[in-house]
């Protein structure tokens, strides 16, 4: 994956979001392994890099519990920052297009896909935090990124 690459995806997510049609997220839901955020346009000055997400097991209909990862470095040999969280699917308002939406603490993260590749191994969403911000994520099977940076194990 180019760092080119993610950077143009990023770019056109976050330029046109309000103008894209959602996608239904269920197919990122799908994947069976870690999911990887290879790019974001919001908190980029956080320490916390590697950031990660695995379905564990679905609760019920249109929910499942998800392990959460990241860490202050993509060094090998720091710890992990890990935590579980309840992701709800939910039908976009007047729409029946599914997004995602789980609370950490006091902020409430909604996702919404805005473009995935024909292979559905690669996918952009827009990230609202609080409703008071947006900006979007790559975000890729941990697969192919490991040979760039093994720290997405």
């Amino acid at each position: 994956m180019s760092f080119m690459l993610a950077l143009c995806f990023c770019a056109i997510a976050s330029a046109a979001a309000t103008r894209l049609t959602p996608l239904d997220i269920t197919p990122m839901v799908d994947v069976s392994e870690r999911l990887a955020v290879v790019k974001r346009t919001y908190y980029t000055e956080t320490p916390f890099r590697c950031h990660t997400a695995n379905k564990l097991y679905e609760i019920s209909v249109n929910k499942y519990r998800y392990n959460l990862k990241a860490r202050k470095t993509t060094l090998e040999g720091y710890e992990f920052t890990s935590g579980d969280v309840d992701v709800s699917l939910e039908n976009i308002p007047a729409s029946q297009t599914k997004r995602s939406t789980y609370t950490s603490g006091y902020t409430k993260t909604t996702l919404t896909l805005v473009h995935m590749s024909e292979d559905k191994n690669c996918f952009v969403v827009k990230v609202d935090k609080n409703s008071t911000f947006t900006g979007c994520e790559l975000i890729v099977p941990a697969s192919q990124v490991r040979s760039i940076n093994p720290a997405y194990t």
